[in-house]
C-alpha cells in the first residue's frame, strides 16, 4: 500500500469506504492546522495520510480477518470473561 500525504478543508473519515465504488480510503495521522490564506484570513486544514486499496482486497482481508479461527478465539474469550464474572460472583457471596 502507498501512502500520500493529503490536505482537506473537512475532517476526513479514517475509513471511507463510501466514495468511490472500487476502492476504500484508508487514512492516519489527520491532523489540524490553521493557515492563512491570500487574503489574511485564517483557515482550518486538516493533513493526513492517505492509502487507497481496491475494495474487492479491502472485503478479502476483512473476510480473512473474521474467519472461523478468529471467531473461535473471540468465543473463548467470551466464555473466559463469563466463568471469570461468575467466579467474583461467588467469591463476593461467601
Amino acid at each position: 500500500m502507498k501512502w500520500v500525504r493529503s490536505e482537506s478543508d473537512e475532517r476526513p473519515a479514517d475509513l471511507d469506504e463510501q466514495s468511490c465504488p472500487q476502492l476504500v480510503y484508508i487514512r492516519r495521522n489527520i491532523a489540524q492546522e490553521t493557515r492563512q490564506d491570500e487574503d489574511g484570513a485564517e483557515r482550518v486544514v486538516y493533513t493526513y495520510m492517505e492509502a487507497e486499496i481496491e475494495r474487492s482486497i479491502y472485503e478479502a482481508l476483512q473476510a480473512q480477518e473474521m474467519g472461523p479461527s478468529t471467531k473461535e478465539m473471540m468465543q473463548s474469550i467470551s466464555n473466559l470473561e463469563m466463568q471469570n464474572e461468575l467466579i467474583m460472583i461467588a467469591l463476593d457471596l461467601e
